[in-house]
């Protein structure tokens, strides 16, 4: 009996030392002021499109937050201001006991850079986010250019599939076909490698620009791209390779199951 009522004793102390060492701590933090910014941008090295810089002042421009208590910062909503910049594609925040607010960000990595028939540009990422170019880093990507046109208007719209395009046109249509080109080539080292530059004319077929051989591949368009890329490279690596790279000045793969290299 004396046992129990010991226990029982002991464990109410330590459970009134708890509750305040716990009201303490909690009181602590109501005083604690936002005193410091640590910002974390994750994937830095594959991409430069902001720095840390940046991050600090999205944050400072858009919410007064150093001196102010930590309780009263609303990470909710900053989050939410840092996903208005479309370079961002996740941003995470919280506040440690040391007053300092912790900022990590992931950046948008694009695969293909468009330049519209009116001359407008801009990336999209493998999910079709829309975001813009940057003054400071250009990514070593596919670039799209010619007879392009959007189907949607580009400065309010954040993703290209925003419009279905089983029900465009084909001029209209020539946007997703080339992001479905794009995603193949991003997939493959071999193609993100050598293919530099599609060109759409004005019949909106396919013109590729390699980046080794001084030819054009007249592609045609999306119908069958993979059968396509699958035979030209077999020419490159059985035919190209020993004849050398420069003796054709272009490779039409338009029809199917042919390759016709016209010389120079």
């Amino acid at each position: 009996m004396m046992k129990a009522l010991k226990n029982i004793a002991l464990w109410s102390l330590i459970v009134l030392y708890l509750a305040i060492v716990s009201g303490t701590i909690s009181d602590k933090r109501q005083k604690l002021l936002c005193n410091n910014l640590n910002i974390n941008i994750i994937d830095s090295a594959n991409s430069g499109f902001l720095y840390k810089d940046d991050i600090k002042d999205l944050v400072l421009d858009k919410i007064d937050i150093l001196g102010k208590p930590l309780k009263e910062i609303n990470l909710k909503l900053l989050e939410e201001e840092l996903l208005r910049n479309r370079v961002i594609k996740s941003a995470e925040s919280y506040v440690t006991e040391d007053g300092i607010l912790h900022i990590q960000v992931s950046q948008r990595e694009p695969i293909i850079r468009f330049i519209t028939s009116k001359n407008r540009s801009f990336y999209v990422d493998c999910k079709g986010n829309i975001f813009p170019l940057s003054q400071r880093f250009r990514p070593h990507i596919l670039v799209a250019n010619g007879y392009i046109r959007v189907p949607f208007n580009l400065d309010k719209t954040k993703n290209i599939f925003v419009k279905d395009p089983n029900n465009l046109s084909k001029s209209r249509r020539t946007l997703y076909d080339l992001f479905i080109l794009a995603i193949y080539i991003n997939k493959e080292e071999f193609w993100r490698s050598q293919i530099v530059q599609v060109y759409v004319n004005k019949k909106y077929e396919f013109e590729l620009i390699p980046r080794v051989g001084a030819h054009i591949i007249l592609f045609g368009g999306i119908d069958n791209y993979m059968t396509k890329l699958e035979n030209l490279k077999t020419l490159y690596v059985e035919g190209f390779n020993k004849i050398g790279w420069n003796e054709y000045e272009l490779i039409n793969l338009k029809y199917k199951d042919q390759i016709i290299c016209t010389k120079r």
